[in-house]
């Protein structure tokens, strides 16, 4: 006789690495005898457990991207302001994973949500979510962007270690996330004038002086090289009198002079 039966393999199968497993079949002979036997995979003669072998894959992938967050609705990316980094971890095989840990260089990651089960195990077809935040600096400005890599790790069922480097939208690749930065140049200068009444008459008179003095302002969010004043009523070129407080004849953002 011939018996058919239908399993469906579970996730906790697949993590063995097997299914495993014997029947028992039992008969009445002559005289109400009870016959029985333990099954094997291939001989009647002998009792074993009928072992199939199942495949295991693993696999961890990283998503990075970044939001720039408009502190001042601005428009546009300025120092002191907060790029939001949000790397998505997958497990991309068909076994749990366990001991996931996310780092990168640049922020200090948390994660934020994913774990469904409460497990501390990156289950198949689970997504977790790690968030962390990272301060623009003039710098950053200047290069127009601010990029990097994530990392992820985790442990196999069999006890192997994965890695992956993360990528900005494929799992199935590793590259840099770069958050691109807008720059907006902009300067303004003050003229302003003081009359010096030499003979103390009142009165403006042929070879009394004027005092001008020019302010000028970075107004943009990026730094200014090669500044020049220029004023043909002074003759020319106006040179620098004080406020390059760093001393490398840039006009940094916000700096006066």
């Amino acid at each position: 006789w011939i018996y058919n039966f239908v399993y469906a393999v579970t996730q906790e199968d697949i993590d063995a690495g097997f299914v495993r497993g014997q029947a028992t079949v039992t008969g009445v002979g002559p005289g109400n005898s009870i016959v029985s036997d333990l099954s094997h995979d291939n001989s009647p003669l002998e009792n074993g457990e009928t072992e199939t072998i199942l495949c295991q894959t693993a696999g961890i992938a990283l998503i990075k991207q970044g939001n720039i967050n408009d502190e001042n609705n601005d428009g546009c990316s300025d120092e002191g302001e907060t790029i939001t980094f949000i790397i998505t971890v997958s497990n991309e095989g068909n076994t749990t994973l366990s001991s996931v840990l996310v780092t990168d260089p640049m922020i200090s990651v948390v994660h934020a949500s994913g774990d469904t089960n409460g497990d501390n195990k990156l289950d198949v077809n689970e997504t977790w979510i790690y968030t962390g935040s990272y301060i623009i600096n003039a710098t950053d400005i200047a290069n127009t962007f601010v990029e990097n890599q994530a990392t992820g790790e985790a442990i196999t069922v069999s006890g192997a270690t994965i890695n992956d480097l993360s990528h900005h939208n494929n799992v199935l690749l590793d590259g840099l996330t770069t958050v691109n930065l807008c720059q907006v140049p902009g300067i303004a200068v003050i003229k302003t004038a003081v009359f010096k009444d030499e003979n103390d008459d009142g009165c403006s008179n042929i070879g009394e002086t004027l005092t001008y003095t020019f302010t000028v302002t970075n107004q943009g969010n990026t730094g200014l090289q090669n500044v020049v004043l220029d004023d043909p009523l002074l003759g020319g070129t106006v040179a620098l009198e004080s406020g390059d407080s760093n001393n490398n004849t840039i006009l940094d953002v916000g700096e006066v002079w």
